[in-house]
């Protein structure tokens, strides 16, 4: 029994025989990460969120002991209470929550990335601490992906001791082969870059950093929830006998569905059709490559592992908006966001705390009505109402960008010798489980522009280089 942090201690023991698991290759590409309790290799499993392992060395045995789970708490009934009140309850809990991850014997700084979820934790924190706070920003010189002078403001604003760092596109870049060995099992998240980036500027500062990890999964703060709310109802407006038509979907056009139109992720009618359950439809959009994609690409006998299967039931406590912050919570949050945090900040030796992660406060957001986290097209309703006591509306408001960099760009111009190097005939040849044809051809297509979804051959990249260093 091999027990570590992360894989690459259990890769040290010269016994581990590092049998590809074929389920997480097919999760890797569908997902872009592995979810619990799988890992890339067979026989080495994540212990799950909210459980532990109890081994009983006398009978061989292993039980797996569940201790927690957030959806006990959606499936409460919602509380009835006015908007006032669960402000103020948010509220009290920020504060308890933000302080007590300030409790430390080494200097402590705040991610601060110019949004709402990292602000309402730096000016809480600032309004309650007579010391400055100290604030860490990293800016690029690409405008659209550049938040830094957002953030200079609202640093400005609060008072805080607040560091910035332009980083050159060659700095970013120079990231890319350190990758494999930060994540030590294919991982596809490409937000990796500038979250060790700022890790690393942050470290030469402090040693224990706060995030703000949460926020859209607890307040609703993802451009997919208003989305998939209309899917959803789109489709529920079609009766059931017309959906179970055979020739209705082989003939439906996605001008019937006009959002969907111009959305490559979504160009996937008979899907989603066919999928009305919410977890389906979640399932269908949090896919990068589709049933049908995987089985051209990967040679695998079995593409069909979801990303909820064995998950616990959420009930009829939970309207559409609640089920999909509970799935996200539940999922997408652990295995990719905090993956992505935890490394990036541990491969520099910086300790990463994550304030909103306080289980207080999604034991008492979670069971609010969705309407005080999407309220009319309003996301973060809550959030933002409690930001607005510490920060003003014309400093906050503005488009949401998300922690990116420009990587479509950056594959086709400086970073295209990576797709030469790492895809082709022979490093693909080194393994069998992709096809060589097909992934050559997309490595094409998206050179030329003719295959639009970055991701996509990103994916491939990170797992040819994943293979490389650790196979």
């Amino acid at each position: 029994m091999l027990f570590a942090s992360e894989l690459k201690s259990i890769y040290t023991y010269p016994n581990f025989e590092k049998n590809i698991n074929e389920q997480a290759v097919s999760l890797f590409f569908k997902y872009a990460y592995i979810r619990a309790p799988h890992t890339i290799f067979k026989h080495t499993y994540k212990v799950k969120p909210g459980h532990y392992i109890k081994i009983d060395v006398v009978h061989k045995t292993v039980e797996d002991i569940k201790y927690y789970d957030v959806l006990d708490y959606y499936n409460k009934p919602k509380l009835k209470i006015s908007e006032e009140e669960a402000a103020t309850e948010v509220e009290r809990l920020f504060t308890s929550a933000f302080q007590y991850r300030m409790v430390s014997d080494v200097p402590v700084g705040v991610f601060l990335s110019g949004g709402y979820d990292s602000g309402v934790v730096a000016a809480v924190l600032q309004a309650n601490n007579t010391q400055r706070i100290k604030t860490f920003t990293i800016g690029f010189n690409e405008a659209k992906y550049n938040e830094a002078h957002h953030a200079k403001k609202m640093a400005e604003y609060m008072g805080t001791d607040h560091h910035e760092y332009y980083c050159t596109t060659k700095e970013a870049q120079d990231i890319l082969p350190d990758l494999p060995e930060i994540y030590d099992e294919p991982f596809g998240d490409s937000s990796a870059i500038p979250t060790t980036l700022v890790s690393r500027f942050a470290r030469k500062h402090v040693t224990v950093s706060l995030s703000a990890d949460g926020g859209d999964e607890i307040f609703a703060g993802y451009m997919r929830y208003p989305f998939l709310q209309r899917i959803n109802n789109t489709i529920h407006g079609f009766p059931k006998a017309v959906l179970n038509t055979g020739k209705f979907l082989s003939n439906l056009s996605v001008n019937f569905v006009p959002f969907l139109k111009n959305n490559s992720r979504m160009l996937r009618i008979h899907e989603l059709l066919n999928g009305s359950d919410i977890l389906n439809i979640a399932d269908i959009f949090s896919q990068y490559y589709n049933t049908a994609e995987l089985k051209a690409l990967l040679k695998l006998r079995n593409v069909n592992a979801g990303l909820y299967d064995e998950m616990s039931p959420i009930n009829n406590q939970n309207d559409f908006i609640n089920t999909c912050l509970a799935l996200d919570y539940s999922i997408y949050m652990v295995d990719d966001i905090l993956a992505k945090v935890d490394r990036a900040t541990m491969s520099v030796g910086l300790e990463g705390r994550e304030p909103l992660l306080d289980n207080r406060i999604i034991e008492f957001v979670s069971q609010l009505p969705s309407k005080l986290k999407y309220n009319h097209g309003e996301k973060k309703y809550l959030l933002k109402k409690i930001t607005h006591k510490y920060l003003p509306k014309t400093l906050m408001d503005r488009p949401k960008s998300g922690f990116a960099l420009p990587v479509n760009e950056w594959l086709r111009e400086d970073l295209k010798d990576y797709l030469f190097q790492y895809i082709n005939e022979g490093q693909l040849g080194k393994h069998n489980f992709i096809n060589s044809k097909k992934a050559i051809l997309l490595r094409n297509d998206f050179i030329v522009g003719k295959e639009n979804t970055d991701t996509k051959i990103w994916l491939l990249l990170m797992f040819q280089m994943w293979w490389n260093r650790w196979m």
